[in-house]
């Protein structure tokens, strides 16, 4: 089907299939629309006889002209030139368009042809050679004008070259990296128009990077697929002195080259494969590129992809920091909407940005170093270290070497200095673990280092200034430490700045489907499967659980019957047996009870888990429940119905 491509004026690059009579105007009506002031309502018609088209004008303001010339009605030959008002368009044009990320300049890529399938080896292997020793006149020239005129050769290479390196190290965006180094070539090789062509080796394909002129007005730049090719894929320069005379390109072709005078195109070569070209032209017929010329744009062309490599390295690396921070972020967001939960939410969020010490308590595995990175991950030290160090893991001895480094030989087996905690986490956060467990002789060099925010290593003099925040943590009782002179007072008060109290998942059993649901999903992407349902059996046999162990321990019950699991279905018997474990001997053991409530809610609570007991012995058949229970099917629905158990 015969194809109209816009390759000037707005909308360049639009493609039209014609297949019959058809309408080219302003108006919304037809189907080529031109939208401009300088195009007519309808301003031309595309005319179909047999297999010819032919464009006519209708009555225009401005007129119809194909191939620059005003006609009333002309048949269409493939590649003519109709230009209507400031649109330019193809017919059945011979090439490919592709238009730059501004949608203003475009690069038009010719096809092979029999002419340039094979370029004259001279073009692309001719080495620099000496400078000519006549001038233009006739004049010989001295071997002191000779060497002055190598010397001033050279030293606009080294300009040339230190710009582009210059360019190179100023900036990582790959566009505006394009756009500066094609603004350089234009200019130091007084060319009309440049580009940078990149290249896709997987679909052996080019595309727009960067097309500009010397002056503002958008343009298009025709080049030679061929020539592209050798360029990028054998690595070599392509040099066309005079492009009229150039056997590569016939006179038919000239009009899409833009009747180009001259032109370089010089690879772009990666490391690895070929990232594109570099092209320069120009259509004075008065300027005429060198063979010199092209060796300076080779050079510049190799700074280029040392420049692109590094922008692009520095995009994936900027995309994959990315990708991590907001993998921290899901891997510290507290989870869960009951009041507790929502309660350390606010309070992380208000302390976070303070810079404050602090000091979280609770149980074990209630999650206290996932709130101290949420603190951290939430605080102007969000890009710097989160170091963490937990202080009953590790001996006596060997502690206060970890947190302030020693020195090369400060005690037997340090063969070399080593920086301690405090200096890796220099600027950022340390997370001191268990700080209960410290030793006094620590916990004196510790309380001087924070408030100093200076220290020395182990068997060292120098001392090593330390800008830290400190967010410490315990499951134990450290003022009733303090009274036992097993904790110092001083430090105490130094690290409890802030603090924040961790609930117990018995304190927040409404978070534990929730929760459920992030660990499965967590788990379930671990081990490649399909997140499974946890059925109402299991969740109600998780929320009556005592959890001693807290959500670390729920977390292991969920991965354990994910794990384990044979369906896409977890129920009660798929739960660890602590957890499903039977319960009807006592009522009031585990810890299920709060006995802060009313009465008529502590009965509401052993009804409920009574009726749960019975339908996980008779595996939720209703009429053997109400048997059990004693009460008629109708009373045993509108209880599972008021506790939420259908």
């Amino acid at each position: 089907m015969p194809r109209l491509v816009i390759i000037d004026g707005p909308d360049k690059g639009t493609i039209f299939e014609i297949s019959g009579d058809t309408t080219i105007g302003r108006s919304s009506d037809n189907p080529i629309r031109l939208n401009h002031s300088q195009v007519s309502r309808v301003h031309a018609r595309i005319i179909r006889r047999g297999d010819d088209f032919y464009v006519r004008d209708f009555d225009s303001r401005n007129g119809v002209f194909v191939n620059r010339q005003l006609v009333e009605q002309k048949k269409l030959a493939k590649g003519d030139l109709i230009t209507i008002g400031n649109f330019t368009l193809v017919y059945e044009p011979n090439f490919i368009m592709r238009m730059t990320h501004n949608a203003q300049n475009g690069l038009i890529l010719m096809p092979d042809s029999k002419e340039s399938a094979e370029p004259h080896e001279k073009n692309l292997t001719e080495q620099i050679q000496l400078p000519a020793q006549e001038t233009p006149s006739g004049e010989l020239l001295t071997p002191e004008m000779v060497a002055l005129k190598q010397l001033q050769t050279a030293h606009r290479h080294l300009q040339a070259v230190y710009k582009a390196t210059s360019i190179a190290v100023s900036t990582l965006d790959e566009s505006a990296l394009c756009t500066q180094l094609v603004d350089l070539v234009i200019e130091e090789f007084h060319a009309e128009r440049g580009a940078l062509i990149f290249y896709s080796p997987e679909k052996k394909d080019f595309y727009a990077g960067t097309v500009k002129s010397g002056s503002e007005i958008p343009t298009n730049i025709s080049i030679s697929r061929t020539v592209l090719k050798r360029a990028v894929e054998k690595g070599m320069p392509f040099l066309s002195e005079d492009t009229l005379n150039d056997p590569h390109f016939d006179a038919s072709r000239s009009l899409f080259l833009d009747k180009i005078r001259s032109f370089i195109c010089t690879p772009i070569n990666g490391k690895n494969a070929p990232i594109g070209a570099l092209y320069i032209d120009t259509t004075d017929i008065t300027r005429s590129f060198t063979k010199d010329d092209m060796e300076l744009l080779k050079n510049i062309g190799n700074q280029a992809a040392i420049a692109l490599e590094n922008a692009r390295l520095y995009a994936r690396v900027h995309e994959e920091v990315a990708q991590l921070r907001e993998k921290i972020t899901d891997e510290t967001r507290i989870v869960g909407e009951s009041f507790k939960a929502k309660e350390l939410i606010e309070k992380i969020a208000k302390i976070a940005p303070t810079d404050s010490t602090v000091l979280i308590t609770g149980e074990t595995g209630t999650g206290k170093e996932l709130v101290a990175k949420s603190v951290h991950y939430q605080s102007q030290r969000s890009n710097r270290p989160f170091i963490a160090i937990d202080c009953s893991a590790i001996p006596v001895n060997l502690l206060e070497s970890e947190l302030f480094g020693h020195e090369k030989g400060a005690f037997t087996g340090a063969v070399k200095s080593k920086p301690g905690k405090f200096e890796i986490a220099h600027e950022g956060t340390l997370f001191l673990d268990e700080i209960g467990n410290l030793d006094a002789s620590v916990q004196a060099k510790l309380l001087r280092a924070i408030e100093e925010k200076m220290f020395t290593r182990v068997g060292g003099v120098r001392i090593i200034s330390s800008d830290v925040r400190i967010i410490a943590a315990t499951n134990s009782d450290l003022q009733q430490a303090v009274k036992e002179k097993k904790f110092r007072e001083d430090l105490f008060y130094r690290i409890a700045v802030v603090p924040v109290a961790v609930p117990s998942l018995r304190e927040r059993i409404d978070d534990i489907p929730l929760l459920v649901e992030h660990f499965s999903l967590s788990a379930s992407t671990r081990l490649g499967r399909k997140p499974p349902e946890f059925t109402d059996s299991a969740i109600n046999a998780m929320k009556n659980h005592h959890w001693p162990g807290n959500i670390r321990e729920l977390r292991n019950a969920v991965e354990y019957a994910i794990a384990l699991a044979s369906g896409n279905e977890i129920t009660a018997e798929d739960l660890p047996a602590g957890v499903a474990g039977k319960r009807e001997d006592n009522l009031l053991s585990g810890g299920i009870f709060k006995f802060d409530i009313p009465l008529t809610d502590a009965v509401k609570q052993v009804e409920k888990t009574y009726i749960e007991q019975a339908l996980h012995k008779t595996k939720g058949v209703k009429s053997e429940v109400a048997r059990i229970l004693g009460v008629s099917r109708p009373t045993l629905d509108k209880k599972l119905k008021e506790y939420g158990l259908e």
